[in-house]
């Protein structure tokens, strides 16, 4: 996995690039741990994604829930790839909307929030 971090408006910038397999994981969760302490909003491209596992997704979704909890908004920028999808709907996280807390409609997988 790569990244590239930047700074825009007040808000942070993050690309993930490559491989989200398992073995990725831990160092996936302590980059979003480094950009929830930063206290800022954070845009999310996974463009660059050519692989994920579903211990991935589980953190990308626990990082949407815990920055939206904390009232910083953590927003998709851009389309997923489509590989990303398919991996969605293989691991059943493929929604229509989000879980309960997701008042902004804001959720990663669901497919309403896509674009």
């Amino acid at each position: 996995m790569k990244h590239q971090t930047s700074e825009q408006d007040g808000r942070q910038m993050l690309r993930l690039e490559g491989d989200l397999g398992i073995e990725q994981a831990a160092e996936l969760r302590e980059l979003f741990i480094q950009q929830f302490e930063k206290k800022t909003p954070l845009n999310l491209n996974l463009d660059g994604v050519e692989s994920a596992h579903v211990a991935s997704l589980q953190i990308l979704c626990s990082a949407h829930r815990t920055f939206w909890t904390n009232r910083l908004p953590l927003i998709l920028e851009g389309a997923l790839p489509p590989m990303f999808n398919n991996v969605l709907e293989e691991a059943g996280f493929d929604r229509e909307k989000g879980c309960p807390l997701d008042a902004s409609r804001t959720c990663l997988f669901a497919s309403g929030g896509r674009k």
